[in-house]
């Protein structure tokens, strides 16, 4: 069996829970009905990305299988967060061009901890950051709205 303690904080203007699992790794979650804007960069990634980093566990369909059990498809609007529960709908949009904005729903733990510290909120799959930029540029700024 696996322990789950959850902790609640009140922060203005967001409500947070602290999530602490079997890996003892703390997820921070945005409480469930909680309307704030984040801003912060995003990337994306997709299946051959994951594979060729070597993080990547292959499910029956022959997509990388995400946090959530999911498998990854790359031409659905997902993404990868730490701040939110899965099956969240969020409003992703560019920051330097407003009406550039794709929903997406989180299926997915990222970016990474060290990339999250430097400011990455979010990873969008690979067609929902099609939706916002090129995906030569590879990082933009971005603001994230649950819907």
């Amino acid at each position: 069996t696996t322990l789950i303690m959850i902790f609640i904080i009140s922060l203005s203007p967001i409500s947070l829970l602290f999530v602490e699992g079997a890996t003892s790794k703390r997820t921070l979650i945005v409480k469930p009905g909680t309307k704030s804007i984040q801003k912060g960069f995003c990337s994306w990634y997709n299946n051959s990305s994951a594979k060729r980093e070597g993080t990547c566990i292959v499910g029956k369909q022959g997509g990388c299988l995400t946090a959530s059990g999911k498998e990854l498809d790359d031409s659905k609007a997902t993404a990868a967060s730490w701040v939110y529960p899965f099956g969240t709908r969020l409003t992703v949009c560019r920051t330097n061009q407003p009406k550039a904005c794709v929903v997406v729903e989180i299926t997915d733990r990222g970016p990474n901890h060290t990339l999250h510290k430097q400011g990455r909120i979010i990873d969008l799959s690979q067609q929902a950051f099609q939706a916002l930029a090129p995906l030569e540029e590879g990082v933009i700024h971005v603001s994230v709205e649950p819907i």
